[in-house]
Order: structure tokens, then C-alpha cells, then sequence
């Protein structure tokens, strides 16, 4: 049985990197290994409000996300600027157009507005994200959080793996333990919550190599090449 193009590309890269007798250079973040592992096959890049989201459906789940509908979009704001829901229309829209320092600023204006929401910190930790700000991202992943509070156990299960490729990226860039550590745990969590367990395995591959843990490295090793054999 053969494995699909990206699923053997990435268990032989993570194979290498856990058997071949090299540790992964500090620049190989895990993360690289999450964007060839994506379900779809295609590069993982996060979307608002996308916990369980599929990478290659994140934007057609994004209300409004249209660029065609900014100018409505922007004149509905300007008659109810009070309104969190359309600031965060207008910024899911400059999402989708990739304008993101002014997706960003539309967040924030929604957050402000409605400061116990989560979803505009789980947004701005997306846009955050999305810009390689990772320790920014990780500041608001952990306040939509705890602002979710028993929520954060359904629809906001993606936030965690989102802070696991935070730590993995920030864990590995500045050789971190507490980091990789945290990035770990937050991965778990994920896979707890049900999020995808092939993402959060191919990242988690990774961190449990760069801390020592063979063991639980070839673990998670032999359960991601087992679901992606399976796949075919």
C-alpha cells in the first residue's frame, strides 16, 4: 500500500530527523512539518473562527469574506460604529484580502467593543499569527481562552493547537525547553478536545525529538504513519 505524496514526504522527513542520527537544526521548526502534514495536502494557514475548520474551507466559513463586500461592509459600520459584529465582518474581509494590519485593527475595534467576547482574541491571535508574531498570538490564544472558559472545550478546541505551533515555533527558534514543553501540552490538549490528531502529531513528533523523549517520539511516530497508511 503506497502512502499519499505529502503524507510519505512528511514521515520521512520526520523519520530522518528522529532516526537518522542528526537532531533537527534549531531553524527546522515543526511547524514545517504541520504545513506538509495538512489534511487537504495543501499548506496549513490559519482563518478566523476556524477551530475546526479544514485549511483549504477556512475562508468560505468566514461571514462576509468577500472582497465585493467591503464597501457595504464598511458603510454598515459607519451608521453602527458601536457594533463589534460588523468590525468584525469588515476585518474578516481584509483577512481574505490579506490586509492584515488592517484586519488587525478591526479586531482590536471589535475587542473593544465587546471586551469578554472570545472570538475577536481568538481573531487577533490569528492575524497575529498569520504576521510570524508568535508571542503576540500566544497572548490572546490564552485570554479567548480564558475568556471561553467551558467553551474552550468545543468550538475553541483549535486554539490549542494554534498555541502549540506558537511554542513549537518560539521553543525551537530560541532552543527553549519550557517552550517546546508547553508547545507539548498544548498539543495534547488539542488532540483531547478533538482536533485533528495527524496536525498535532506532526508538529508534537517534533518537540518530543528536540527534548530528548525518543520514546514518545517513535510513539507518535508509528500512530501518525499508521492514520496516514490508513488514509490511502
Amino acid at each position: 500500500m503506497k502512502f499519499k505524496t505529502a503524507a510519505a514526504v512528511a514521515i520521512a522527513a520526520v523519520g530522518m530527523s528522529l532516526f537518522g542520527g542528526h537532531a533537527m537544526p534549531g531553524n527546522a521548526a515543526p511547524f514545517q512539518a504541520t504545513r506538509i502534514c495538512a489534511p487537504s495536502g495543501k499548506a496549513y494557514s490559519p482563518g478566523p473562527f476556524s477551530a475546526m475548520a479544514m485549511p483549504d474551507t477556512i475562508i468560505k466559513e468566514v461571514k462576509g469574506a468577500q472582497p465585493g463586500n467591503l464597501a457595504s461592509a464598511l458603510s454598515a459600520l459607519r451608521n453602527a460604529p458601536q457594533n463589534d459584529t460588523l468590525c468584525g465582518e469588515v476585518a474578516s474581509i481584509y483577512y481574505g484580502l490579506s490586509q492584515f494590519g488592517k484586519a488587525g485593527k478591526y479586531y482590536g475595534k471589535a475587542a473593544a467593543i465587546a471586551p469578554s467576547q472570545p472570538m475577536w482574541q481568538y481573531a487577533l491571535g490569528d492575524v497575529a499569527f498569520t504576521q510570524s508574531k508568535h508571542s503576540d498570538a500566544i497572548v490572546h490564544y490564552e485570554k479567548a481562552i480564558s475568556l471561553a472558559g467551558s467553551e474552550a472545550a468545543g468550538s475553541y478546541a483549535g486554539i490549542f493547537f494554534r498555541l502549540g505551533l506558537c511554542y513549537s515555533e518560539l521553543g525551537t527558534r530560541l532552543s527553549d525547553r519550557k517552550m517546546m514543553e508547553k508547545g507539548v501540552d498544548a498539543l495534547s490538549r488539542s488532540i483531547q478536545l478533538g482536533y485533528s490528531v495527524v496536525d498535532c502529531l506532526s508538529v508534537r513528533i517534533g518537540l518530543y525529538s528536540l527534548l530528548g523523549n525518543a520514546a514518545a517520539a517513535q510513539k507518535d511516530y508509528e500512530t501518525l504513519a499508521g492514520m496516514l497508511q490508513g488514509e490511502e
